[in-house]
């Protein structure tokens, strides 16, 4: 975005249990991977 920043967007089409892997240049950013339920 400009200014070290990124924005992503999914939209998932089912309710569960999905793993979100967020990299940067290969290596996991601080907290990845996040667990989240729909």
């Amino acid at each position: 975005m400009g200014d070290g920043t990124f924005k992503c967007v999914y939209k998932p089409t089912a309710a569960g249990q999905y793993i979100i892997n967020v990299k940067v240049e290969g290596i996991h950013v601080p907290g990845s991977p996040f667990y989240v339920r729909i």
